[in-house]
């Protein structure tokens, strides 16, 4: 114990491959390559194995974001959309299914990630566990040293006490989930659709970038040789202008083009 408290040198961590709450944090020696961040995907991956670790007789549990067990929550079934009607046509924000995808900053199939101090597979630098299997969080601890802390204590509350990395047990805001349900779409990924107002029909006089939805939206750009889309401004200069539409794609414009930008908020 004295070689890891000193520097975190080469020591022998008891194996771990799932979730435990003791106070004494996993440690081993990190020499490969590390790895930034992790896929998006990652925050749904992680939701799934949460849900499965909880399993009750193949039924997954739902916690409250103190980590409290709960019934599980039923959401409501939306009203089925219309079909279209004389002088309408399919709304094509929605494509007629009466929802689109949930537009709330964050908000990846319903989840947001966990704004706790939890450690987060999906954040902070990652590198192969090789005396475990996985992946492990690689952290400075103040003071001087790294420690490096196996997947499988993710989810949890990690403070540096005595130059050491110790575990907390589970994040009380998430539960050890790592995410939490996006209150706008109440965990569905989906929310009812502005256009069309979950109808799923609109005028047939309405066009994509020429209707009163769109055009009265804080979000729209209009540029010069005609092209219209909803997106914020995330940088840019004096020459150059950078968007990021709603699907997530961020472009670069000329200044100049722009004819009409998002309005600040």
């Amino acid at each position: 114990m004295a070689a890891m408290l000193a520097g975190c040198e080469k020591g022998t961590p008891p194996a771990t491959g799932s979730r435990s709450h003791s106070k004494e944090p996993v440690v081993v020696v990190a020499e490969a390559n590390e790895v930034d961040g992790s896929d998006p995907t990652e925050i749904e991956l992680t939701r799934k194995l949460e849900e499965k670790r909880r399993a009750n007789g193949g039924k997954p549990k739902a916690k409250n974001n103190a980590g409290t067990k709960s019934a599980t929550v039923a959401t409501p079934t939306p009203p089925a959309p219309q079909a279209p009607g004389p002088g309408e046509q399919r709304c094509f924000e929605c494509d007629g299914q009466g929802q689109v995808t949930c537009v709330a900053p964050g908000c990846r199939s319903g989840y947001l990630t966990c704004p706790g101090r939890c450690l987060k597979r999906n954040q902070g630098t990652w590198v192969p566990d090789t005396a475990h299997g996985g992946m492990a969080a690689k952290i400075k601890v103040p003071g001087g040293g790294t420690w490096t802390i196996n997947e499988g204590h993710a989810g949890e509350v990690w403070v540096a006490q005595g130059g050491k990395m110790v575990s907390q047990g589970p994040c009380p805001t998430c539960g050890g989930r790592q995410v939490i349900r996006c209150k706008t779409c109440d965990a569905t990924g989906k929310t009812a659709c502005e256009l069309c107002e979950a109808k799923g029909a609109i005028p047939a006089t309405w066009k994509p970038t020429d209707n009163p939805w769109f055009n009265r939206n804080p979000d729209l750009v209009r540029l010069q040789d005609g092209r219209a889309f909803l997106a914020k401004e995330v940088g840019g200069d004096d020459v150059v202008v950078m968007f990021k539409t709603r699907t997530g794609e961020v472009i670069t414009i000329a200044r100049a083009e722009v004819t009409q930008g998002p309005k600040k908020p």
